[in-house]
């Protein structure tokens, strides 16, 4: 073999190209593209992908144009082929999985100078489920944990924040997995109760700081806190008239729970009425 014939092999070998997302993401039960081409003006006569993580690798799905996507059975109903078998051999994936995070490899056999081939590291990501619960028998005045806020099943792990405006709070947060790697974010929430905090409204806002801004999606649970127990602090009488022109009194107080109300009659007269 000359050593021009030499150089211009090297040359076609070396122009040779796969174009992929080097690192892609996907949401748990979504769907997913993977796109990969082929730069290169050989021809293509198979196109392969591979996936590998976990030490486990193999070999899902072989494409040829005579014989069409021959899919490794665990993947079938799962990918399908949305390439034109020639420089195009991009996949979809269906209803993405846990399983399915680690490197996918996309092969062109070309003729007459071999294989090229591009690899993706694709990054699964689990939106949380996100609860909030207030906590029961909140008694003031006291440093009290009011509610709690947790995001389940996150990947990567979730980040929480309280809004809540004017009143001072503290919160602490805890971590903890799952056996599927996925995780867990509870974000406890304390503050000071007084009968004014009654009604008021808080807001849990869940994130994952650790992905792409064009993924992330956040969280929002509201909530009003009506679990502060204070006893009365007000009691006020309105007299009414009614359409007889009798006279009605209206007795009228807070508190939670809702207070009992007792009617005397005079300072030293027994107990006449009682209405919760």
């Amino acid at each position: 073999m000359s050593a021009l014939l030499r150089v211009s092999l090297l040359l076609q070998v070396v122009s040779c190209q796969v174009r992929v997302n080097t690192e892609d993401y996907a949401w748990y039960n979504s769907s997913k593209i993977l796109k990969c081409q082929a730069d290169t003006g050989e021809e293509i006569k198979q196109i392969t992908w591979e996936w590998q993580g976990g030490g486990a690798k193999m070999t899902f799905l072989t494409y040829r144009n005579d014989t069409g996507s021959i899919l490794q059975k665990s993947y079938e109903n799962r990918v399908k082929f949305k390439g034109d078998g020639n420089k195009d051999g991009s996949i979809e994936i269906l209803n993405v999985a846990l399983a399915d995070e680690g490197i996918f490899k996309c092969v062109f056999t070309t003729y007459p100078s071999g294989t090229i081939e591009g690899e993706i590291q694709l990054h699964v990501l689990v939106l949380p489920i996100v609860t909030q619960e207030l906590k029961q028998d909140v008694t003031t005045p006291c440093y009290n944990l009011v509610a709690e806020c947790l995001a389940s099943s996150a990947k990567p792990s979730a980040e929480i924040l309280w809004i809540i405006y004017g009143i001072n709070y503290t919160s602490e947060e805890k971590t903890f997995p799952n056996s599927n790697g996925t995780l867990n974010t509870q974000s406890q929430l304390y503050m000071t109760s007084s009968p004014g905090l009654y009604g008021l409204l808080i807001q849990c806002l869940v994130f994952q700081p650790k992905i792409p801004v064009e993924y992330q999606k956040n969280i929002t649970v509201t909530k009003n806190l009506t679990n502060i127990q204070f006893p009365p602090q007000m009691v006020e009488i309105e007299v009414l008239k009614n359409d007889k022109e009798a006279l009605q009194l209206l007795c009228k107080s807070d508190g939670n729970p809702r207070p009992k109300y007792n009617w005397k009659r005079g300072t030293n007269l027994d107990l006449v009425n009682s209405v919760a």
